[in-house]
């Protein structure tokens, strides 16, 4: 409870030191990093404000700040899309426009990457939400029509403002509560325009449905890895034992005493079968050793190997991370200057 008020408080102060309006005030309170969704309330007093060229002005700055963000702060951008979604349906054309224009930052976040601490993919929800978001741009016709069915139907605007992870006794309420609108009961929340927002249940399960396959398969290769080094170990034991046992025949024989010329000549056989007996010790023993050598280096180099190949790969996320994020900025420095011809452009829209 302390750490919720302090960060309220946080929150409250930033704003104040920022010298943040209302309305934007307002839209970081949308998409603020608490783990339930905006009310429904505040998402329609936000589209309201759209109408204003002002008021739209910075409530798409602070959108397109929290859209740029990214890694623990994946909160922010899934509620920035979320409302983005609402004021689509429910907002001024001038979003519309806007979004259409700088489609770009939406098409991006179809690449949303984020895992928490405890493994959960927290970017998936940011990935089909923006694919969802694409998608009602690109077909025109279906966004007029949903727009219409929402003036005449308050029903369609359930179902905004849910968090993916967001408990379930805060999923359901009225319009002035944490979370969605609407009930929770069924499979699905029902989102504007027919979208559907998946249960964090139905997730958890897929996710740890994965996350089984992967070990199975990992307990699997490492099984077979001991296996493999388990036969290999008792083969060349097999092989030390073999060697030994022959070398402490030949020294049994060499301690035996000799009994005559037929001793001797007995001993000059055995002599010489001991010799080959060394001999081929020897040999085994300097090939066995080869081998194990050999082994190691190979072991060696596949170690190696695998390492060059995670340093290349880690190389690579940082580069693609870097260049996304040089990408981002400039595409907001762009944003900007847009939404500043667009306040002269859409100068008198307001219908109220």
């Amino acid at each position: 409870a302390m750490s919720q008020v302090g960060r309220t408080v946080m929150r409250s102060t930033k704003n104040y030191i920022k010298g943040y309006s209302d309305i934007q005030i307002k839209v970081r309170q949308a998409t603020c990093n608490d783990p339930w969704g905006a009310s429904g309330a505040l998402l329609n007093e936000i589209a309201e404000s759209s109408y204003n060229t002002r008021d739209f002005v910075e409530v798409m700055e602070v959108l397109d700040k929290r859209l740029n963000d990214h890694g623990k702060n994946w909160r922010h951008v899934f509620k920035a899309l979320t409302v983005v979604e609402f004021l689509l349906y429910f907002g001024s054309e001038q979003v519309i426009t806007y979004t259409k224009e700088n489609n770009y930052i939406i098409k991006t976040l179809k690449e949303f990457q984020y895992i928490d601490d405890e493994g959960k993919d927290q970017g998936r929800n940011i990935r089909e939400k923006s694919k969802e978001i694409a998608a009602l741009l690109a077909d025109e016709a279906r966004l007029r029509e949903e727009r219409a069915k929402g003036k005449t139907s308050p029903r369609m605007r359930q179902g905004f403002g849910s968090m993916p992870d967001e408990p379930p006794r805060l999923r359901s309420g009225s319009g002035g509560s944490r979370g969605a609108l609407g009930s929770a009961s069924s499979g699905s929340v029902s989102g504007g325009g027919g979208a559907y927002y998946a249960e964090d249940a139905e997730l958890q399960r897929a996710l740890a449905e994965s996350r089984r396959t992967a070990q199975a398969e990992e307990s699997r290769r490492n099984a077979t890895t001991k296996e493999d080094r388990d036969l290999q170990a008792a083969i060349e034991l097999s092989e030390r034992e073999a060697i030994q046992r022959r070398m402490e025949a030949r020294n049994q024989m060499q301690d035996q005493p000799t009994g005559g010329s037929g001793a001797s000549s007995n001993f000059g056989a055995n002599q010489d079968l001991i010799d080959i007996f060394g001999q081929s010790d020897a040999q085994a023993m300097e090939a066995l050793n080869v081998q194990q050598m050999q082994q190691n280096q190979f072991l060696q180099a596949q170690i190696q190997q695998q390492q060059l190949e995670q340093q290349r790969q880690q190389a690579a996320q940082l580069e693609a991370l870097q260049r996304q994020q040089q990408q981002q900025q400039q595409h907001q420095q762009q944003q900007q200057q847009m939404l500043l011809q667009q306040q002269n452009q859409f100068q008198g829209l307001n219908p109220f």
